[in-house]
């Protein structure tokens, strides 16, 4: 029986700094490579683990590559389950977006809000994840890692639900 796994790069210089990243490629902190090795040695203890999929941010990469180390195995760039492009967003703090009148604010009305800039709505992002779940019974291996990012995570749900 295959079983799925899903989390959320480590701390990242955007989070520490309470950066929206979106598609910005930010590194992990001291702090989040700490992080990355504990997930490797607490997943070794946990999972079995036969691939790891991979955003091509390099936030992600570095977490997921202890965790690869830690099982032999190579990291799988898939950049549909990348970030969401925050368009003009990306980049800005919190204390930022306060200010702007045409960034959603409220995310239960994100699904069909496209931010400006070539941005993506929420559901644009849960249609890249579409195909990759449509493909999950026909991956090789039965314990699969995705390494991936907080608005995808959020879409994940969603995309299996309109999915299976």
């Amino acid at each position: 029986m295959k079983t799925f796994y899903f989390i959320r790069h480590a701390q990242s210089e955007a989070n520490f700094k309470g950066i929206l990243a979106s598609r910005q490629d930010c590194p992990l902190t001291e702090k989040g490579g700490r992080e990355a090795v504990v997930i490797a040695s607490e997943f070794k203890n946990i999972a079995k683990l036969d691939r790891i999929f991979c955003s091509p941010l390099i936030r992600a990469q570095q977490t997921a590559q202890p965790i690869a180390e830690a099982f032999g195995l190579d990291v799988e760039i898939d950049g549909r389950i990348t970030e969401q492009d925050l368009g003009v967003f990306s980049g800005m703090t919190a204390a930022e977006l306060i200010h702007q009148q045409n960034y959603m604010h409220e995310r239960s009305n994100r699904w069909k809000w496209i931010p400006e800039g070539g941005g993506e709505s929420y559901e644009m992002v849960a249609n890249r994840l579409k195909p990759v779940f449509r493909s999950l019974g026909a991956l090789a291996g039965d314990g699969i890692l995705f390494v991936t990012h907080a608005v995808t995570l959020r879409m994940v749900k969603a995309t299996l639900e309109q999915t299976l």
